[in-house]
């Protein structure tokens, strides 16, 4: 028993869900064509372990969070490396609180910047800075530019800010504060081209819960239709899309081998409704994995109480 309560323990249970969305119709008719289309995003940096911060910022931290106090244009940074040829899209997400907001502190890119000294102590060096005062910045080499205003501001929360590659500029379609997403749809003159993601702090008190950064990713996927294999290819830039043509009801199965995840779509002819769904194979896998552990720690129960007489 011990030998199978092991193996239960090793086997890879197939994951579902991750960074992967999915855009397809709500509905279908016989006969007609449609696509799904996918984005498969990584987590390149997790956590608050910055590798940069500007000397002179105030660092206290536990076991749930880190509070960054800084002087103006102070910040906190990771190495990265953003360009044409490697992300498509990236995600700067702050989770935490900045007790008194003031200044521009938010997530940032920056190209060409020295990561010792504050941004305002140098000239040289591009960024594109999202603050949670509401206001959408630039930095050339003529110095920071205030191009957007009216976006949400934000004090404590959630706050994800998202960066595109638009024909080699800086793009920021949209922010996403607690779960509400807010269009900006502004291009910047900044190239698309950075070395370090994070987080400029400024003349804030932040505290920070989570911080991480997701770019798309290249991946190898497998389409199978109703238990077939059906399609296959690799994303490009982290985007995919099938075409297919509804002959009947379907099940599209999604799988990405190199991230052990994949996600199955419910294609409903008769019902003309198509909707994801939670595959049963992971939850029966995981409930007989439950019942073998917890025969395993009756037996190992009884044979103690044996022992004891």
């Amino acid at each position: 028993m011990k030998w199978i309560f092991l193996l239960v323990l090793l086997l890879p249970l197939p994951a579902y869900g991750g960074n992967i969305l999915l855009h397809y119709p709500r509905s279908v008719l016989y006969g007609e064509k449609f696509s799904i289309s996918f984005q498969v995003f990584t987590n390149e940096i997790q956590g608050t372990d910055f590798q940069y911060i500007t000397p002179g910022v105030i660092i206290s931290s536990n076991e749930s969070h880190l509070t960054l106090t800084g002087n103006p244009g102070d910040f906190a940074v990771f190495k990265t490396n953003v360009s044409s040829l490697t992300a498509r899209e990236l995600v700067i997400s702050f989770s935490g609180d900045i007790p008194t907001l003031g200044g521009n502190p938010g997530p940032i890119l920056y190209e060409g910047i020295d990561p010792h000294a504050s941004d305002i102590s140098q000239s040289n060096f591009y960024a594109v800075l999202v603050s949670m005062t509401g206001i959408l910045w630039v930095h050339n080499y003529t110095g920071w530019h205030s191009v957007l205003g009216g976006l949400p501001s934000v004090k404590e929360g959630n706050y994800s800010a998202v960066f595109k590659d638009v024909n080699g500029y800086t793009c920021v379609p949209y922010v996403v504060v607690n779960g509400s997403k807010y269009v900006v749809d502004y291009l910047t003159d900044i190239p698309w081209n950075f070395s370090f993601a994070g987080f400029r702090v400024d003349i804030n008190t932040v505290i920070f819960n989570d911080f991480n950064v997701i770019s798309t990713e290249n991946v190898p996927f497998v389409v199978f239709i109703n238990g077939r294999e059906a399609i296959s290819g690799n994303t490009t830039f982290g985007e995919g899309e099938i075409h297919l043509t509804a002959l009947g009801n379907m099940v599209v199965n999604i799988t990405f081998p190199t991230l052990h995840e994949y996600r199955v779509i419910d294609v409903g002819v008769r019902s003309n409704e198509v909707k994801e769904v939670m595959p049963t194979i992971p939850l029966v896998l995981i409930a007989i994995s439950a019942i073998i552990i917890g025969i395993g720690i009756w037996r190992n129960r009884g044979i103690g109480k044996q022992r004891e007489k």
